[in-house]
């Protein structure tokens, strides 16, 4: 998985590199990688020749060089000393930096350091999400799903698996299907481990129904016919054989397991050592032990010496539980306890390299908070520069705009004054002629005869709706038109009435009207819209004059 994404990365760099460097030059990317896996110091130093004479950029030489010692065990543990600080440079550009994240991924994969894989699986699945590469940012969640489980929180990591691959098989690429088949095999290990041979074929199958697609449907993909695509499909479809035959051998069914193993064996694949470590296992479940036994020896020989890694302590395994089914149980305890001693050492190695680790971590850190400190106190010089030259702008706008204020004040401050000395004139002028003017409507009213003020002030009365205030008198009329009592009441006497009987009519006619026109208000509502104090003087005052309760009055109206 983890080569299979550097060799797709380097292709697409290669593409880019060699369209942009004459085709007759020695130092490009596609001469040297071309044989980076059985000459890696000559590709080395090609990579050193293209980044002097400018072919590539500083970073991207750091990312060919990290794609190199990937696959060197004794160089490998430089990598994350060689790409934080370029990750940390402002200049490397957005392609160059999401190159070395993925390689320092890898890195991390390979090392099996399960708190830094998380983390730039998380990173690197951000950084996806907001390029809109959904392909890619689910397989970043597949991986970060896989930390989950190997930390023993399968719970949460199986759902995000399956959520990831319900995403994924809706994405018609090939690296999207790669993505599909990866979180399936993590989905197959868990249920090995789990003992659950049902899930594990019903995930193989799904493997095997995805590779199937791709290769009947290849423009579904995008994709044309290619040698390359032949031997994605032959290594694809030979991991699925190999764990449904797993599969089907856990569960008994001897015959689907043997179907599948066959299958498997008529791969391409499977002449390739490294992918045979699955189907010995199918072997063994299958009871086939001369040809697991034949597996692993070749295993063994391929190794020769060096064995002191866990594909060797699950060979050990293996050899212990064969020997027990033979019934060898001095041969099976031996292997046993050879395969024990082999974990202990294991561990012990990888207590000792996760401490290279993080001792290589803590250094790399301590160089990134180094860079940040002196870039924090050159950013803080400037910054206080940058302050002290704001402030001394900002002191000189401050008295230009005072001194325009002023200027602009003194202006309206004179032309405020010629205003106020205006509307004291116009005040005084419009006081002068308001007490001519009522000094003229008193005189106008004193003229008038007893019946010519009734009539002025029952039509005032009425226009204005005095009648509708409860408080209503007549000191309201002597008050407002200055004229005395007497002459009010002599006015009304005139008329053959008074103010008060006068008032009384104006509020019980109105109160007939809203008693016929709007027969949903109800009585002590008409009461108080008709400027009656309450609804008793109201009915009062009503039955006087009508013999009737305004209730038989708006009834008798109805029936009319």
């Amino acid at each position: 998985m983890i080569l299979s994404h550097i060799i797709l990365s380097l292709t697409a760099l290669f593409a880019a590199a060699v369209s942009s460097i004459p085709a007759d030059s020695l130092y490009t990317v596609e001469r040297a990688m071309a044989h980076y896996q059985t000459e890696p110091e000559r590709s080395l130093e090609l990579i050193d020749s293209a980044l002097i004479v400018g072919n590539i950029s500083p970073a991207r030489a750091v990312y060919l060089r990290g794609c190199i010692y990937l696959l060197d065990d004794t160089k490998r543990k430089e990598l994350p000393l060689q790409i934080e600080p370029v990750l940390e440079d402002p200049q490397t550009s957005p392609r160059d930096f999401l190159l070395l994240k993925e390689l320092l991924h890898n890195y991390y994969v390979q090392a099996d350091v399960l708190p830094e894989r998380s983390r730039l699986a998380q990173e690197l699945a951000s950084i996806y999400h907001e390029k809109g590469d959904l392909a890619d940012e689910l397989r970043m969640r597949v991986d970060e799903a896989d930390v989950l489980i190997s930390l023993g929180q399968a719970d949460e990591g199986v759902p995000m698996i399956n959520e990831a691959i319900e995403g994924l098989s809706a994405i018609k690429t090939r690296d999207a299907l790669d993505g599909f088949l990866d979180a399936h095999k993590a989905l197959i290990h868990y249920y090995q481990d789990c003992n659950n041979p049902a899930a594990m074929v019903a995930s193989a199958s799904a493997m095997l129904n995805g590779v199937s697609d791709y290769e009947e449907h290849p423009e579904n993909y995008g994709d044309a016919p290619s040698d390359r695509r032949d031997q994605f499909i032959d290594f694809k479809k030979a991991a699925a054989y190999s764990y449904l035959a797993l599969g089907h051998a856990m569960s008994g069914n001897l015959a689907e397991a043997r179907r599948n193993a066959q299958k498997f064996e008529t791969t391409s694949s499977s002449k390739v050592l490294s992918r045979r470590r699955v189907i010995a296992s199918a072997y063994l479940a299958m009871g086939d032990y001369d040809r697991m036994q034949k597996d692993l020896d070749a295993f063994c020989e391929s190794w020769g010496t060096d064995t002191l890694h866990v594909n060797y302590a699950e060979v050990l395994k293996m050899r212990s539980e064969y020997a027990r089914l033979r019934g060898q149980y001095r041969e099976s305890l031996e292997y046993l306890h050879r395969h024990n001693k082999l974990r202990i050492a294991l561990q012990s190695q990888k207590a000792r390299s996760d401490a290279a680790q993080y001792a290589t971590l803590y250094k790399v850190q301590e160089e990134a908070l180094a860079r940040r400190d002196a870039e924090k106190k050159l950013a803080r010089q400037k910054a206080i520069l940058m302050i002290a030259i704001i402030i001394l702008l900002a002191l000189l706008a401050l008295f230009v705009f005072n001194a325009c204020q002023r200027r602009e004040m003194k202006k309206k401050n004179k032309v405020l004054s010629e205003q106020i000395a205006q509307t004291l004139m116009y005040k005084e002028r419009a006081a002068e002629i308001l007490a001519a003017s009522e000094e003229a409507r008193r005189h106008s009213l004193e003229s008038l005869d007893a019946s010519e003020l009734y009539n002025f002030l029952s039509e005032a009365i009425v226009q204005e709706r005095m009648f509708l205030d409860p408080r209503f008198s007549r000191q309201v009329l002597v008050d407002k038109y200055g004229i005395s009592k007497d002459r009010v009441g002599a006015a009304f006497s005139s008329a053959g009435t008074s103010l008060p009987a006068f008032v009384a009519d104006c509020r019980l006619d109105l109160a007939c009207k809203l008693l016929t026109e709007t027969p949903e208000t109800n009585i002590e509502d008409i009461a108080q819209a008709s400027g009656f104090t309450s609804r008793r003087s109201f009915a009062r005052t009503f039955a006087q004059k009508f013999a009737l309760s305004p209730s038989e009055y708006r009834e008798s109206r109805k029936r009319i």
